[in-house]
């Protein structure tokens, strides 16, 4: 294959070479002296293209399984890609290198065989006969692969959640338990709100993937939550305060009060175990009168929420219950809730 494959190249450089560039000279002037125009059009570019039909039908015949399966992969720092024969690489983003190479791999590209280093973005790298490549991101990258490349996916696939982040952990753990997902493939938006349809949508996912071990709920047909409402207020998730909205009500922002006891719903009041000693009156904003008073304090008892910090602009440990919530403390309470090891053990004084 890699021989195909250069002399392809090779053959692609000498046709263009002979039917581009310059206009061919007239047959037998100072500018043509050996050979005729006849033999050029009617003989060696016919050759050439009939050779170069060949060379292309066994390279696509080589890669044809491969591009029938193409797809993208996301690449966070230290992610590895693993190529076999006939196997292929481009690059999109980021900095990628080939870091081992068993064999031959060839830059269609530049009709070159590669070597240990960095792959040139948009260029098409193919492994050759019994041969096999590794590729390393060195950063956050993006490349296209065929069907046999085995990836190894090492931190975020979010360019927007990256290890400094405090909601690194709980977000790639919710998102691997199919709580929660980024808004495309590369981009979590951790900072973005949450609306009333998307906090039943994910109360109701939680609920059934706790109680029957997978989640099978699909969108509504006439509005995309339809589903996800009738779901939760059939099991108890949300009262019919929530029921037959109008869908700018559906649509506007979920206030952390009602997020909480929306999903304080989602699980039996049994996996709330306290863990922390939260005496009643001790979150500084929350008065035994707000309506979602025992919902939150069940919830710093069990180290599933513990407030905002000092230097936040609210009092230490407070509620905030009238503000908006962010999909990153979100997936930081759903993965507590549904992990208790993840729970945060803490005191207010």
């Amino acid at each position: 294959m890699k021989k195909r494959l250069i002399c392809f190249l090779s053959a692609l450089a000498l046709l263009t070479a002979a039917i581009g560039g310059t206009a061919l000279a007239s047959a037998g002037s100072a500018d043509d002296p050996l050979i005729s125009l006849s033999y050029i059009t009617d003989t060696f570019i016919p050759q050439v293209r009939a050779a170069w039909t060949e060379l292309v039908s066994a390279a696509q015949e080589s890669t044809s399984d491969s591009e029938a399966a193409l797809s993208s992969v996301v690449l966070p720092a230290g992610s590895t890609v693993t190529l076999g024969e006939g196997e292929y690489i481009v690059a999109l983003s980021g900095r990628c290198r080939f870091t081992d190479i068993s064999g031959s791999v060839v830059n269609v590209a530049v009709g070159a065989e590669a070597g240990v280093g960095g792959l040139n973005t948009y260029e098409r790298y193919i492994v050759c006969e019994d041969s096999s490549v590794t590729v390393t991101a060195a950063e956050y990258s993006t490349a296209m692969v065929s069907a046999g490349a085995v990836t190894e996916i090492n931190g975020s696939p979010f360019a927007d959640v990256q290890p400094s982040d405090w909601f690194y952990d709980d977000v790639l753990a919710a998102v691997e338990r199919g709580l929660v997902n980024g808004i495309t493939p590369t981009a979590y938006e951790p900072y973005s709100g949450l609306t009333l349809a998307e906090t039943i949508k994910l109360a109701a996912c939680m609920h059934q993937l706790w109680y029957e071990g997978s989640v099978t709920l699909s969108n509504g047909e006439e509005q995309w939550y339809d589903s996800y409402v009738d779901y939760a207020y059939e099991n108890d998730i949300i009262s019919d305060d929530y029921t037959g909205l109008a869908a700018e009500e559906y649509n506007e922002a979920v206030t952390r009060a009602v997020f909480v006891v929306i999903f304080y719903a989602a699980l039996p009041s049994r996996e709330y175990t306290a863990i922390n000693d939260i005496a009643d009156g001790a979150i500084p904003d929350v008065s035994e009168d707000d309506s979602f008073c025992s919902e939150v304090y069940a919830f710093y008892r069990a180290g599933i929420l513990t407030g905002h910090t000092a230097d936040s602009g609210y009092e230490a440990n407070a509620f905030a219950g009238d503000t908006g919530i962010l999909r990153s403390e979100a997936a930081a309470i759903m993965n507590r809730m549904f992990d208790e090891s993840a729970r945060v053990e803490f005191s207010i004084e």
